[in-house]
């Protein structure tokens, strides 16, 4: 049986809540992964972001990482809400705490990785000594940075792989954190994959805005394609850095106070009552259990705030990026006409339908096509 924190005191939704979290819940999840799948398919197969390779390979981990939110933290959450409990088994809790934490936490550290290779690759003469030259390399480069996300999960299962339970404020299992060596390896932990990239992605972010604006004051009479495209890059990069720290800001406020204050939470403990029930129990500096609004509120806003940028980042390269714009209006218009503009194309022909889309596509086009992109 999965230990769970108490449903009276954390578990209280009114009607207009619940309905609330239905619709957004079901919205969230269509187009988060609808979004994410699209923007893979976009860059893998048909090369429709056309910026340079490493702010392309940070864009599709980005994508998996915001596909694997959804799978193994948010549809759970979903589920759990609405059978009001944990109902997919020991095996999948498992899987929830530590995959859940692995790619919750890969996000941070991915945009941080962006960011700094953006700044890199725009300040001479760093930039042209560093940047990976092949696509293999990008990929490689920003594999490392699953290896630092993945630091947390397997502190976790090392010091004890059971020390879990169902949290009824977010709807799915957390580590619970009882043994004693997370009293300092979680403030490290906290430094290491959320305090540090996120003081990391403002920084970045702040000094990515200072550079588009010296670039926008020597843009060129006649714009070139690669001083656009860099134009394009660096304005996605910045929009991306902002749309992380809004989301992702509430969260890491919330898992400093807990894992960083010793005095918010004095004492984590599992009880067995008396129907053999196991609970888990969470007090503050008072000796009572928690139930603040720092430990209700926030930790569920915290949760769903996060979410955003799983969703969002779509319409940020829909709106920064010339050639993924024109690649979904292509798609879109793909779906409904064919290339008279009536006829809907079939389906065996859309990928040449995206190829002569406006001429801009360039996986398996002519020279003359990329030459008029």
């Amino acid at each position: 049986m999965i230990a769970s924190n108490n449903k009276t005191l954390l578990f209280a939704h009114t009607a207009p809540q619940i309905a609330a979290v239905y619709t957004y819940s079901v919205l969230y999840i269509i187009v988060a992964l609808a979004g994410n799948f699209f923007i893979l398919l976009a860059t893998t197969k048909h090369h429709a972001i056309k910026l340079d390779k490493i702010t392309v390979a940070f864009i599709q981990h980005i994508a998996v990482c915001d596909i694997g939110n959804v799978v193994f933290s948010y549809i759970p959450g979903f589920v759990s809400y609405i059978a009001g409990k944990w109902v997919l088994g020991e095996g999948l809790a498992y899987v929830r705490v530590y995959l859940g934490v692995l790619f919750a936490l890969s996000g941070s550290v991915l945009v941080c990785g962006l960011n700094v290779a953006k700044l890199i690759s725009v300040s001479d003469p760093l930039g042209k000594v560093w940047a990976p030259s092949t696509t293999a390399q990008c990929h490689a480069a920003v594999s490392g940075f699953w290896v630092i996300s993945a630091v947390w999960p397997a502190c976790q299962f090392l010091v004890n792989p059971d020390d879990f339970y169902f949290d009824y404020r977010v709807m799915v299992t957390m580590y619970a954190y009882t043994a004693p060596v997370w009293r300092w390896l979680a403030p490290l932990c906290l430094t290491l994959v959320i305090i540090l990239p996120t003081c990391v992605v403002m920084v970045t972010t702040g000094c990515l805005v200072v550079i588009a604006r010296k670039q926008h004051i020597r843009r060129p009479a006649v714009s070139t394609r690669q001083w656009a495209r860099q134009w394009q890059g660096i304005v996605t990069v910045i929009l991306i850095g902002v749309l992380y720290t809004v989301s992702f800001l509430p969260h890491a406020l919330y898992y400093s106070a807990y894992l960083g204050d010793s005095s918010f939470v004095r004492e984590k403990k599992f009880l067995t009552l008396e129907t053999g029930e196991v609970v888990f129990v969470e007090l503050g500096a008072d000796g009572v259990p928690l139930s603040g609004v720092l430990y209700t509120t926030l930790c569920s806003l915290g949760n769903m705030s996060i979410t955003i940028s799983n969703w969002a980042n779509f319409f940020v390269y829909f709106a920064s990026i010339n050639s993924f714009r024109k690649f979904v209006r292509c798609w879109v218009r793909s779906l409904f006409c064919g290339p008279n503009g009536v006829n809907r194309p079939a389906r065996g022909n859309l990928s040449r339908e995206f190829l002569s889309c406006d001429g801009y596509l360039n996986s398996g086009a002519s020279k003359d096509t990329r030459s008029n992109a």
